[in-house]
């Protein structure tokens, strides 16, 4: 009999910790959660409102409580300091699924760091879910729709603005899909990046008045039709000028330029976007092309990448040498 009610106290004691781990791995349960353990997890959402209303007074003041109340959920405390200087602007989507609208708000700390953070509506409340950190200063937000799920995907567009003391700035995407309670890069792309140098700073024999600019640029196009696609046509371009002091824009000529066109599909075996895939059948194993490296940024440096960026289906990243696979590889390319 006690052997009897030991083991069903064993079961009733496992299927409880089943049911409470799998209780907090959704979202919504966690944020629920949050709010009953911690109310310092939470937004009121009449703060959030007041925002939205242009006849708000002292909205200034309504917004650096909803920032001072954010650093602290995130334990960004130290930015405090530096309360005046940090913008945020605010976005809804629907990055869960199976929730309500999320609130999506974006603080650009400083001229280097962004981060993103976002809360799930639960009543008159909003509860802290998740961030994204280590982002460049952050220019806007946008969703596209999930190729194959019922939410969104975010894209995050971000600058990087070195012109003073440096000459050089990026502006870029990055696409992140929320899985398995944490937001996955799935796809990063430059939109527009320009870099000034003279040329004795790389090749110390190089003449000091020989200065280089290369520029790349990406347009992006969010193809609906069938799933999402996204389409991309990139230039390289390398200019040339010959000046003692730091030459202005229209002193430079064009040396050299190259341009191509690739598209990117989603792939749920990947959780990624892929330009193609190869399986085993005609391949070792299954892989998924992530990118061309022959076509990036190292070009315009005169540096040669001949390789292809590919992932197996456990997420590890190996490069192959075009010379070897470009055949096979070159025939998965989404057109």
């Amino acid at each position: 009999m006690r052997k009897i009610k030991f083991v069903l106290s064993f079961c009733l004691i496992s299927i409880l910790f089943f049911l409470t781990y799998n209780f907090f791995q959704s979202p919504k349960a966690i944020s629920v959660f949050r709010m009953y353990a911690s109310p310092t997890y939470t937004i009121d959402k009449s703060l959030i409102k007041a925002l939205h209303e242009d006849d708000t007074p002292m909205k200034d003041d309504i917004e650096k409580k909803i920032i001072i109340s954010i650093l602290d959920i995130i334990n960004y405390d130290k930015w405090k300091d530096f309360l005046d200087y940090i913008d945020i602007e605010i976005y809804y989507g629907n990055l869960i699924p199976d929730t309500s609208q999320q609130l999506i708000v974006s603080l650009n700390l400083s001229k280097d760091l962004g981060v993103t953070v976002i809360f799930n509506e639960i009543e008159n409340k909003y509860i802290f879910c998740n961030k994204i950190e280590n982002l460049a200063p952050i220019e806007n937000i946008k969703l596209i729709k999930h190729p194959t799920e019922n939410k969104d995907l975010i894209v995050i567009y971000q600058i990087v603005d070195e012109r003073l003391g440096a000459f050089f700035r990026e502006n870029f995407i990055q696409i992140y899909d929320y899985k398995e309670s944490s937001f996955n890069l799935v796809l990063e792309k430059t939109l527009f990046y320009e870099e000034v140098f003279k040329e004795n700073w790389i090749n110390l024999e190089a003449p000091d008045t020989n200065w280089t600019m290369v520029v790349e640029e990406t347009e992006i196009d969010f193809d609906y039709t069938n799933s999402v696609k996204i389409n991309t046509i990139t230039s390289f371009k390398k200019y040339n000028a010959q000046s003692k002091n730091t030459p202005q824009k229209n002193d430079f000529l064009l040396k050299e330029e190259k341009s191509y066109v690739r598209s990117y599909y989603w792939s749920d075996q990947y959780n990624t976007f892929i330009l193609g895939e190869l399986t085993k059948d005609v391949f070792i194993s299954n892989i998924a092309i992530l990118e061309d490296m022959e076509n990036m940024r190292e070009w315009l440096f005169g540096i040669t990448n001949p390789y292809y960026k590919v992932s197996t289906a456990n997420r590890e990243l190996i490069y192959l040498p075009k010379s070897k696979f470009s055949k096979l590889l070159e025939s998965t390319l989404v057109d």
